[in-house]
């Protein structure tokens, strides 16, 4: 319930940590991605992307954004996205 990222200097946001394996992808997005809506104003959702994304971790991570972008595209089904979408994928060690 914290205000976005670098809106206020002064916000406090929770700081959680988790161990993470090597190698390791991971997505950062917006909330562009998951709250876009189709034409009968359906949302896309959490799930889906992760249904989509899961088989493919081995991507680079161009090829992964590019497969985040198809996920939307499809679900869009030439609909026009609202909303700005930022997309960020990090590599962790060597795939």
């Amino acid at each position: 319930n914290s205000l976005p990222f670098g809106i206020v200097e002064e916000e406090v946001y929770d700081v959680q940590s988790m161990p993470i394996a090597e190698p390791t992808s991971l997505l950062f997005y917006t909330d562009g991605l998951i709250e876009a809506a189709n034409a009968n104003e359906n949302m896309l959702g959490l799930e889906p992307v992760i249904d989509r994304l899961r088989p493919l971790r081995e991507l680079s991570t161009s090829s992964l954004i590019r497969a985040t972008r198809n996920v939307l595209r499809d679900f869009l089904d030439g609909a026009v996205r609202a909303d700005d979408m930022t997309l960020l994928a990090v590599q962790i060690g060597k795939a």
